[in-house]
């Protein structure tokens, strides 16, 4: 191992993890948005699979309100001194917890009124220059997802069956599968098992980390994950550009924290350390080129860290430390120049360098609910709020 120190946000004693342990997934899940949320999807480990495809007008309607209540339904209330202005709002079905940006749309996951909890998954297309929605398809026990080679990749297997085991490709217009690659081992507990690095798409699986190559729709790689079992959580995410491949891994009862960058062509290691950092249920990593942050849960509390590779170390970038008063739900994005945090238990959006992590707009209290954020390709971005999707334009000390 090689040497590590962190800048740390918000970070929580390391006796705080283990006491909140069960709070700490429930609030987990409450930060992603919704009950049926990839946590809780991983957590509750359906038993169904398959793909359907719905009209292309979006599918079903969200869970719960009337069409009567839908047709009333008012966006919220943006903050005014929110760190960026709205553009306009998407409505979406079923309520997305998670987005992919790739061809010109946004591709979200959200669940399926008619099938139990996480069994299956709506999958829905939103065209970032129109605001149409749909296509949709139905798929079960979805795992994740990420773009690469021209295609939406989507894991399969919440529920170890020959059935689930599998990545399927989807044509980016009309959602038809293109592509069936069966693993030999499901996706790793977490809400990011995929990522496209070096023309390969990775995938965390509970004891590998796999590379199927979108132009054979092969597996071509099958990287052991030594000292990583079922229960563990492993997440995979690359650069915008997909030039590097960065892992963590952290014991489903927690512990320190275990950071991997990566060779994107063979998954090999380029430079690893294990904690001082200590972490419940994994760490969600934002990838740089040659840096990461990553946020964890500590308990009911979280923060995020950043560690930078330098000639195959992984040592902390200067400024210090800062404070940051986060809850376990905390998350993190790069988007150009910025380093975006979002915090659904506290309804915290902000911004950061990412070239220092100084914060340089925030608002707390916002009740936007927010969870994934995205750039759309025209300077602006896409932010999944409360389950639907809000196209905003960056304030100027937020800008690209």
């Amino acid at each position: 191992m090689t040497g590590w120190s962190v800048r740390q946000e918000g970070a929580a004693g390391a006796g705080v993890w283990l006491a909140g342990a069960v709070l700490a997934v429930a609030g987990m899940v409450a930060g992603c948005g919704s009950p049926t949320s990839p946590l809780a999807a991983a957590l509750v480990k359906p038993v169904a699979s398959g793909v359907q495809h719905l009209a292309a007008q979006g599918g079903p309607r969200r869970p719960g309100p009337s069409a009567g209540a839908r047709a009333r339904w008012r966006p919220p209330d943006v903050p005014a001194h929110a760190p960026f202005t709205a553009v306009r709002w998407i409505r979406v079905p079923g309520g997305a917890w998670q987005a992919v940006a790739g061809a010109g749309a946004l591709f979200t996951d959200s669940a399926y009124a008619a099938s139990p909890v996480g069994a299956r998954t709506l999958i829905t297309r939103v065209d970032l220059a129109t605001g149409r929605v749909g296509p949709a398809v139905r798929v079960r026990g979805e795992s994740g997802m990420t773009f690469g080679g021209g295609l939406l990749w989507v894991g399969r297997g919440s529920q170890p069956t020959s059935a689930d085991m599998s990545v399927i490709a989807l044509d980016p217009v009309t959602l038809a599968v293109r592509h069936t690659v069966a693993l030999p081992q499901p996706p790793s507990f977490g809400i990011e098992q995929l990522a496209y690095a070096g023309g390969l798409v990775w995938v965390a699986t509970e004891r590998a980390l796999i590379a199927v190559d979108p132009a054979t729709a092969r597996m071509v790689a099958d990287v052991p994950l030594p000292g990583v079992n079922a229960q563990d959580w492993v997440y995979v995410a690359a650069s915008a550009a997909g030039r590097s491949l960065w892992t963590t891994e952290d014991s489903g009862g927690g512990g320190p924290i275990t950071v991997q960058q990566r060779n994107p062509r063979t998954g090999a290691v380029l430079a690893a350390t294990s904690g001082p950092a200590i972490g419940l249920g994994g760490a969600q990593i934002a990838a740089g080129r040659a840096n990461a942050w990553l946020a964890y849960a500590t308990g009911m509390l979280g923060g995020y860290f950043e560690t930078v590779s330098e000639a195959g170390h992984l040592t902390e970038a200067a400024p210090p430390r800062s404070s940051g008063g986060f809850t376990n739900s905390v998350r993190v994005y790069l988007v150009g120049r910025q380093l975006w945090i979002t915090d659904g238990m506290n309804d915290t959006i902000g911004c950061a360098s990412s070239a220092t992590g100084r914060i340089l707009a925030i608002v707390r209290g916002s009740g936007l609910l927010p969870g994934t954020i995205e750039p759309d390709g025209t300077g602006r971005l896409a932010l999944l709020i409360d389950g639907d999707i809000l196209i905003a334009r960056p304030k100027r000390a937020c800008g690209p």
